[in-house]
């Protein structure tokens, strides 16, 4: 049963000199379902042609088509010109998990890179016997075949009394302009308390292509702060160097005492040397939604096309993991799916509750695009220890390797609003590949994909 959108919280944030505001969009997916079939009202979409509201536009919800959140129209990089011709990159929001799960018996925080043009490279930490920092290879093309066995650790613990004595795991693996690789990766040393100030972030450098690793001089490079937000913990990060080459981008997990996860931004020149943002944390937890209330953890961000795009862990209650999705423009201000949580435990309840390898947990998404198809690497239940799994999506009205951007753009729909939250005020949904004029750069804009069977 319907029973109303949940509110909008909104965030302010002091930067540049200006109020910014960090927004939640759990409504969306609500007002969807509500918006009736109307004509066309504005002067904009009359003088594109349009009369009506197509049929099928009247059943978008999140149940019969793939939405994108609602974007700030006035700052979204892409003209209306590139939308038309398809290099809008609607994400896929249906996973589907691999009938073999798990691939790997362990681990934890599965960070995917493209090794070569015929390999991606799974790099992972792993507790217990022998722990630390481990790899696998797989084909883009059969991602659920493990080329050879999991090698590793290639980076273990250090000593006892270090900043690392007693785990590293979460390894985000960069290739640097000289041809060496740069490992970041989540210390901590040994300890009674789990966020007691035993977490930071450390780097490792590796000359002969990750064979072996040389642990960072100036070791950790991020540590925690008398900021509440992160006063307990920070790590589990996502890197990217900006695509003008001339700095770094990292989000990382801050966590308090009483184990509160939220995301955190910080720049650097080199990499090494990081300035947090002011307005931390770019991604709080929202108490108007079941699973964020507890957390948003462990982030991976990539780069696709014009926008970044963030998966990360959530939960209610602690131990119980589900996985978000939101995307942004500038890295700063991010826009939650109205699908979310875009994956739960599988088996949470029914005859084979909690008999499944993830029933109560997954977590540490692992995130990379390969052609039409995304590809995830995740953590089952025990933070890891039921193993690692795999799940696939297509690129919403794509058909394999011809998705430049969004798939299909004849099928994309799209409406414009004045409000934050999309409402009885906004237009309704009209086709994109019918608008030959862009509509007026202000207010909100929200697209969709119609799921191919409706």
């Amino acid at each position: 049963m319907v029973t109303g959108p949940e509110p909008v919280i909104l965030q302010k944030v002091a930067t540049k000199g200006q109020t910014r505001m960090i927004r939640n969009n759990p409504g969306a997916m609500v007002i969807a379902c509500l918006i009736p079939s109307l004509l066309c009202r504005s002067a904009e979409a009359q003088s594109c042609g349009i009369a009506a509201e197509p049929a099928a536009a009247a059943k978008i919800t999140t149940e019969t088509a793939t939405l994108t959140p609602a974007y700030g129209w006035e700052e979204f990089p892409l003209s209306w010109r590139d939308i038309r011709a398809g290099k809008l990159p609607v994400t896929p929001v249906r996973w589907e998990r691999f009938a073999g799960n798990p691939v790997v018996p362990s681990g934890m925080n599965a960070r995917p890179m493209r090794w070569d043009g015929d390999t991606i490279r799974v790099w992972h930490g792993r507790r217990g016997k022998e722990p630390g920092i481990c790899w696998f290879d797989v084909s883009p093309d059969e991602p659920q075949q493990l080329r050879g066995s999991v090698v590793g650790p290639v980076l273990s613990p250090g000593p006892a009394d270090s900043y690392d004595g007693d785990w590293t795991i979460s390894p985000e693996v960069i290739r640097l302009k000289d041809g060496r690789l740069r490992m970041y990766y989540s210390a901590k040393k040994k300890g009674a308390s789990f966020f007691g100030q035993l977490w930071s972030l450390a780097v490792a450098h590796s000359e002969d292509d990750g064979q072996t690793w040389q642990k960072h001089a100036d070791n950790p490079v991020l540590q925690v702060t008398t900021d509440k937000w992160e006063s307990g913990a920070v790590g589990f990060c996502s890197v990217l160097r900006n695509s003008t080459g001339d700095g770094w981008r990292m989000w990382y997990l801050g966590t308090d005492e009483h184990a509160i996860k939220q995301v955190g931004l910080a720049t650097s020149a080199d990499g090494l040397t990081w300035k947090r943002f002011a307005g931390n944390p770019v991604v709080p937890v929202n108490p108007q939604l079941r699973w964020e209330k507890g957390a948003i953890a462990v982030p991976r961000v990539i780069q696709d096309g014009p926008l970044l795009k963030m998966w990360y862990c959530c939960y209610e209650n602690n131990n119980t993991y589900a996985i978000g999705f939101a995307e942004s423009i500038d890295g700063e201000t991010w826009y939650r799916s109205p699908h979310n949580p875009v994956m739960v435990p599988e088996g949470e309840t029914g005859p084979d509750a909690g008999k499944t390898w993830n029933s109560r947990m997954v977590a540490y998404p692992g995130v990379i695009r390969a052609g039409g198809k995304y590809l995830m690497w995740y953590s089952g239940n025990g933070y890891g220890n039921a193993g690692v799994g795999l799940a696939t999506a297509q690129v919403p009205g794509s058909e394999g390797e011809n998705a430049a951007g969004g798939g299909n753009a004849s099928q994309l729909l799209y409406r414009t609003g004045a409000t934050v939250q999309p409402d009885e005020s906004w237009s309704s949904w009209q086709p994109v590949a019918n608008a030959t004029t862009e509509p007026a750069r202000s207010g909100w804009i929200q697209f969709a994909v119609p799921s191919g069977d409706e």
